[in-house]
Parts: C-alpha cells; sequence; structure tokens
C-alpha cells in the first residue's frame, strides 16, 4: 500500500503537472456548472401548458389554412367524437363545415389567447370570414360560431370539443 507522505514526493518533482492537474481538478465542476447555468439561462424552456397552447395554435393554423385550401376534411378530422357544441353533435358540425368553406374562402383568427386547464383549453380570438359575397368578424367564442374555441386533450392529441351544451 503506498502511504501518502509518498504522493506528494511525487507531485513535488513536477510543480507544473501538479499545478495545472489541481486546477483542472478544482475548476472543472465550478465550469461545469457555470456551463449548465449559461445554457437554462439561454433556452427556453417548455412547460406543459405553453406545448399546450403551441399545439392548439397549430391545429388553429390548420384550421385557416383548410378554409383556404377548400379542405373540409381537416376541419372533420380535428373533431373529437363526443362533439357537442350549442345542441350539435359531429355529425351537425360536419354538414356546417362543408357549408361554411362553401360560403367562404379565407379565414384569419387574430389576437388569440389559449387558456388551458388540465386537458380542456379554450381559445379566442377575432375571427374573420371572408366570401365572395360577404365578410364577417366575430370575437369567439360567440353564441353564433364558437365551435372551434374549444379543446380536449385525449390519447395525447388536441381535439375541437365545442362548448358541451345542448
Amino acid at each position: 500500500m503506498i502511504g501518502l507522505s509518498k504522493l506528494p514526493e511525487k507531485m513535488a518533482d513536477e510543480p507544473s503537472i501538479k499545478k495545472k492537474g489541481y486546477r483542472i481538478q478544482k475548476s472543472t465542476p465550478l465550469f461545469l456548472l457555470c456551463l449548465l447555468i449559461l445554457l437554462f439561462s439561454c433556452s427556453e424552456v417548455t412547460g406543459p401548458e405553453e406545448a399546450a397552447r403551441i399545439q392548439i395554435n397549430n391545429l388553429l393554423n390548420e384550421i385557416e389554412d383548410a378554409v383556404l385550401l377548400y379542405e373540409p376534411e381537416t376541419v372533420i378530422d380535428m373533431l373529437h367524437y363526443d362533439f357537442l357544441h350549442n345542441g350539435r353533435d359531429k355529425y351537425d358540425q360536419t354538414l356546417i363545415w362543408y357549408q361554411r368553406i362553401l360560403t367562404f374562402n379565407t379565414m384569419y383568427l387574430q389576437n388569440r389567447e389559449i387558456q388551458v386547464d388540465d386537458h380542456y383549453a379554450e381559445a379566442s380570438f377575432e375571427m374573420t370570414l371572408i366570401g365572395v359575397d360577404t365578410t364577417l368578424v366575430t370575437q369567439e367564442p360567440s353564441q353564433e360560431f364558437g365551435d372551434i374555441s374549444f379543446f380536449v386533450r385525449e390519447g395525447g392529441k388536441w381535439q375541437l370539443y365545442g362548448n358541451q351544451r345542448y
């Protein structure tokens, strides 16, 4: 067994190695800690609520695109199987989306605010629907529309849910 008294004598023979080795060993954890603090302070850490807002915002973007591209199936695929909004179920909503896309060729959803509560969410925004003969601007959710303002998360996926009122 090597005695502790012999170890310093070996290091004393090579003072530059001792100094460099000591500095590296002592400063390495401090350097790594500073590096980690810097990395975490510069990056955006996305929590579950912010991730949900991003996902719902992406769905709203897809709805805008679906109107522009005349793709009602895109919106219909977003409807939850238990969709209910002001007494209209998923089947009724399917018909409404076909009619809506026949009437309007452009949709803008501006000034979006998304509130998340566990696996439910509500989006508020100004909706502008533009057709050949008419332009309609509403603050959502409204009594007339509002069907794309309510979401539920099921199976890791956000879907349109309606206000669940008859």
